[in-house]
């Protein structure tokens, strides 16, 4: 499982907000988010990705929900406010981007995938960590991974890393993180009046004697 060693940021791409929908842990995925907002830092576009979600017709329901509410109310939540710019010369970047795609072997044309570059082109002059997309067929594919990578350099920008939803709940699962930022912090209070007892050799009754009879829980579960 990876550990989150520092905050990061992250874009959902549209087709991830999708797949929390139908997600049966998406409460889980939601309570571990919440215990790290503070490293997982999750941004948007609103006029990009927040408006692919409201472009969801309005009469689709999921389990009795209105699927265009829920998806603009889960993008709301996790962004909570980031949004990240589109610079001026992000188009300049989008069209270096398709060109060097089509010299690698990328087959889709300019409008097919206008909005994944413009994305991409963003979320990397604004410093983004990561982009979490399910697109392999169009964002995610090879040949347009590459030309992120070349443009990018030319222009002296990180190209963030691409992950899928699946990946990214396994970082919101993270077991050292949840163990600092969830209701375990106790455990951690208790594991340090232990240390600290045998140091000073004092007795920090009743503690030490609750970890005595406690050392039969897994902590780290």
């Amino acid at each position: 499982m990876q550990k989150l060693q520092q905050t990061k940021k992250y874009i959902l791409d549209s087709n991830v907000y999708g797949e929390m929908v139908v997600d049966k842990e998406l409460q889980e995925l939601r309570e571990n988010f919440e215990m790290l907002r503070k490293v997982v830092l999750v941004y948007g576009i609103n006029s990009i990705i927040r408006k692919e979600l409201r472009n969801t017709p309005k009469k689709i329901k999921v389990e009795s929900k209105n699927l265009r509410n829920y998806l603009l109310m889960l993008y709301d939540n996790f962004t909570k406010g980031h949004e990240i710019k589109i610079f001026s010369d992000t188009e300049s970047i989008v069209n270096n981007y398709h060109k060097t795609y089509r010299e690698l072997g990328g087959s889709k044309s300019k409008d097919e995938i206008y909005k994944d570059f413009v994305i991409v082109a963003s979320a990397s002059k604004n410093g983004m960590d990561i982009i979490v997309s399910q697109d392999e067929k169009s964002m995610r594919t090879e040949n347009a991974i590459r030309a992120y990578k070349i443009v990018n350099d030319a222009n002296k920008i990180m190209t963030p890393e691409f992950i899928e939803y699946k990946r990214f709940k396994d970082i919101l699962r993270s077991q050292p993180n949840k163990l600092i930022s969830g209701s375990n912090k106790f455990w951690v209070f208790l594991i340090f009046l232990n240390l600290f007892y045998k140091l000073i050799k004092i007795n920090l009754f009743p503690f030490h004697i609750l970890l005595k009879t406690s050392s039969n829980i897994n902590i780290f579960r």
